[in-house]
Formats: C-alpha cells, sequence, structure tokens
C-alpha cells in the first residue's frame, strides 16, 4: 500500500513537473515570419577576366527589406579540396583588380540576414587568364634587335613584351616565336622564343622567363632558319628541330619538371623540315626530310627513325620513301590533315598531307595558280575551318585554295614593306596576324 502510494505521489510529480514546463515554453517562445530573400543576379555561371583587369559585378535581389539588416561577403579560392576561401570584399556590389595568378578559381557570393542568421550563398566559376590569353605573339626585328610582340585579340598591341616584363635586355636577332598549348587547355602554356642565338622559353600567360638562352642543349652556338616544337605521344615526349636536327626529351606526363635538357642529335642522313606531321593524339609523328625528299618516323618514347615506304592515294599516288620535292611551309589545317608549300623546278606547289590512325594515307597536290611569281616567300598560314592557306610574299598575303591550287590577292602593305610573319587565329580562325619589317 505504502510502495502504491509513493508510485502514485512519483507520479503527479512528474506531470506537475511536465504542466509546469510547458507553462514556461509557452510564456518564452514567440514566432516571426523569416523574410525570404535570394541573389537573382549573377546566377551560377563562369567568369572570364585577364589578371590585373577590375572586375565589376553589381548582383540584384529579390526579398530584401528595408527595415533588415543584411551584411555581404565575396570570396575567391582555388579549384583544389585544400584552398581556403579569402574574402576579397564586404560590399554587395564587387569591383576589385584581380590580382591573382592566371588559372582556375571558384567565386562566392553571399546575402545575409543578421538578425536571423539566413544567408543565400551563390558559386561561380572564375577563369583567371594571362593579359597574352588571347591573340599573336609575333617575333620581329627592329633596328637589327629582336623583340616578341602581342596581339590581343581586343586589337591591343603590346611591343618588345620580353624586355618590359623580365626587366632585361634580350638583343638577339628574332627568328621565330612558337606557342606550346596545353593538350587540356586552350590556355596558353609556354613559348619558345628562338633568335640567332639559341632558345628561351617564356610563361604565355605571364611571359616570365622559365628557361634561359640554351639551356636546352648541351652543345648549341646558334640557330639558323625556322625551328619546330611539339608536345605529342600523349604528352609523353618533346620532339624538337633545330638547325635540320630532330632531339627528344621526356614529356610533362613524365614529369612537372619537363623543360630540361634534349637528347643530342636523333642519329640519321637527314635535313629534317622543321614541322611535325601527325594525326594529333596518335602514337607516332613524321617528319620530312628535304635531304633525301622522303617521310620519316619516330614513335611513342623512341629516339631512332622509321622509313615508311608505304604509296598514298589522292590526286597522285606517293611513296612516302621518295615524295621528290622541296617542303617550304606547313601548317595544321585539322587534327587529322596538314597543309604544306613546296617547291619544285621553280614551280610552288600547296600538298594535304591527310593521316588515317598513325599513318599517312592520303596526299593530294596542285600547283599554285593566279599569280605571277612567287620568289619571295616568308610565311604561309592555314585555316582549321575551310581547306585554304595564306601566303605572305614580299608585301602581299595571297589566299590559296588547297583543294585546286587557285589563289589570289587579298591584301597588299606599302611597297618596300615585307612581311616577316604571318599567324591565323583559329579559335574561330576569322583573323590573321601579319608582322612586317
Amino acid at each position: 500500500m505504502i510502495r502504491n502510494i509513493i508510485k502514485y505521489n512519483l507520479l503527479l510529480i512528474t506531470i506537475l513537473m511536465i504542466v509546469g514546463c510547458n507553462k514556461s515554453f509557452d510564456q518564452q517562445f514567440s514566432r516571426d515570419d523569416v523574410s525570404y530573400f535570394s541573389i537573382t543576379y549573377p546566377m551560377d555561371t563562369t567568369i572570364n577576366i585577364i589578371r590585373l583587369d577590375t572586375l565589376k559585378i553589381g548582383p540584384t535581389f529579390t526579398g530584401l527589406k528595408s527595415s533588415v539588416n543584411y551584411s555581404y561577403e565575396w570570396t575567391v579560392f582555388e579549384n583544389s579540396s585544400s584552398s581556403t576561401p579569402r574574402v576579397i570584399s564586404r560590399d554587395s556590389n564587387l569591383q576589385i583588380k584581380v590580382d591573382q595568378l592566371p588559372g582556375k578559381y571558384y567565386l562566392t557570393f553571399s546575402v545575409k540576414d543578421e538578425s536571423t542568421g539566413v544567408k543565400d550563398v551563390k558559386l561561380y566559376n572564375l577563369n583567371v587568364n594571362g593579359n597574352f590569353y588571347e591573340g599573336w605573339f609575333i617575333a620581329n626585328n627592329k633596328a637589327g634587335k629582336g623583340q616578341l610582340s602581342f596581339i590581343r585579340d581586343d586589337g591591343d598591341l603590346m611591343f618588345n613584351t620580353l624586355e618590359t616584363i623580365n626587366e632585361k635586355s634580350y638583343p638577339e636577332k628574332a627568328l621565330q616565336s612558337i606557342v606550346s598549348v596545353e593538350s587540356s587547355s586552350v590556355q596558353y602554356a609556354n613559348v619558345f622564343y628562338f633568335t640567332n642565338k639559341g632558345v628561351s622559353v617564356f610563361d604565355a600567360n605571364t611571359l616570365y622567363e622559365k628557361v634561359s638562352q640554351n639551356a636546352f642543349f648541351t652543345q648549341l652556338s646558334g640557330v639558323q632558319g625556322k625551328s619546330n616544337y611539339v608536345v605529342c605521344h600523349f604528352n609523353y615526349d618533346q620532339l624538337m628541330v633545330v638547325n635540320k636536327e630532330l632531339r627528344a626529351n621526356i614529356g610533362p606526363i613524365m614529369s612537372s619538371d619537363f623543360l630540361t635538357t634534349f637528347s643530342e642529335r636523333i642519329e640519321g642522313d637527314y635535313e629534317m623540315f622543321p614541322f611535325a606531321f601527325q594525326n594529333v593524339g596518335g602514337m607516332s609523328t613524321h617528319y620530312y626530310d628535304n635531304k633525301n625528299k622522303r617521310f620519316v618516323t619516330i614513335g611513342f618514347g623512341q629516339r631512332e627513325l622509321g622509313y615508311p615506304s608505304t604509296t598514298t592515294t589522292g590526286s597522285t599516288p606517293f611513296k612516302l620513301s621518295n615524295i621528290g620535292t622541296t617542303f617550304m611551309f606547313a601548317d595544321y589545317n585539322s587534327s587529322t590533315r596538314q597543309v604544306v608549300i613546296t617547291s619544285d623546278t621553280n614551280k610552288k606547289y600547296i600538298y594535304t598531307i591527310n593521316f588515317s590512325g598513325d599513318n599517312i594515307s592520303r596526299i593530294d597536290a596542285y600547283p599554285i595558280q593566279g599569280i605571277a611569281s612567287l620568289n619571295n616567300i616568308m610565311a604561309f598560314a592555314a585555316s582549321s575551318e575551310s581547306l585554304i592557306g595564306f601566303i605572305a610574299d614580299g608585301n602581299k598575303i595571297y589566299r590559296v585554295e588547297a583543294g585546286t591550287g587557285a589563289a589570289k590577292e587579298i591584301y597588299a602593305f606599302p611597297e618596300g614593306t615585307e612581311i616577316a610573319d604571318l599567324q591565323m587565329y583559329k579559335r574561330p580562325n576569322k583573323s590573321i596576324g601579319a608582322g612586317t619589317l
């Protein structure tokens, strides 16, 4: 009996405690509607900006109340899991000079109701590009001294950029510039600058010097004529033609520090034309030997030449071991086709070299017609949208149909001007850049 009374008393105490708690909770609780708000512009997007340019964004909102105190925050962080966001502004409107190094980043913008803690956040992709992201690098000479100039796609001209940026003199005579493009991106990776004294390499986004002159070679007294550089075989190999000699090195897939000393001259009896013929992304690269008028090959990871002897199809069958003409200029038309200007017994021809897999399968050749003379060809560039090419001869530019050889003049600089370089801007290829002497 006493036990039951104790149980009832405990139950009564528990009920009273619950009632008491409920009463206290009702007395302290108040409920207000939380205002809904959001960022309406910009929405999820990708922002492209050139380094050191000013990024301006004026966001818009819905649901903000004038009686509420809001805070704003812009942050930026690298595209990696270990990156820590950095606050770049606490204003609603962003206006800031972008000082991040060229690369891919995330940009966040948030608005927060300070009374409730409710926040809306938007995430954007931010691509920071260098000043030399889109346009043409032109190697030219002024008063006998070389310089590397850049024509931006928006029309801005930058002269003698190497000396300005690196604060040092580059007095050598400029011969050529070659831009090496990353296989996974349209952004430039490196600029190879060839002069009569050697080869230097610069970062293509900043133009800071990365490799000083001739650090690639154990012995190289200077450079003569055109050269060629290519990363190939799924980034496994680097190949370079300098002074008609082919040299090789491991590619970026093998080492992040791949800008190192190249091999000695690949053995063989040849005078290599400075251009890599290939099915881009393939496992074998063809070169043309102007001494013996034939194609040779070098495969994935190899350091010796192969000598193909197959016969191609096309307008005229060619045996790869005996093409019989001199190659002068070449450029890419597509990932599987290259266009070449050749010279044979005082006539100029335009060739198209077509690949099937790793092999040259078809060659078409036509004499260039419609031009009185082509005695001073200085440069050549091919379109990547149509089967046409552009020849710079003296002070004139000619358009040539690669499928027929028909040519016509499209532009002439003033008399006494000589075109030194000609490049097609290929993204999309609607413009030609020309450097003159």
